[in-house]
């Protein structure tokens, strides 16, 4: 839930990556404005898809093992 609020509120200055432990691509998306919005606005629509009807996060295997 927490990425979520991140991603709708302050997506656009990189902090729901920096929340991620994606340090350069936070500080990327903090020097491009989110990719000019495009960026902010593709991550918010894929966590907003990663938030299931019960509010649990479904994560895909490549993210559980860290690959």
């Amino acid at each position: 839930m927490t990425l979520l609020l991140f991603g709708i509120i302050l997506g656009f200055f990189g902090f729901d990556r920096f929340y991620r432990g994606q340090i350069f691509w936070g500080f990327v998306k903090f020097i491009t404005g989110g990719g000019l919005g495009v960026w902010a606005i593709l991550d918010m629509f894929r966590y907003l898809r990663r938030f299931g009807k019960t509010g649990q996060w479904s994560l895909s295997a490549k993210e559980v093992t860290g690959s």
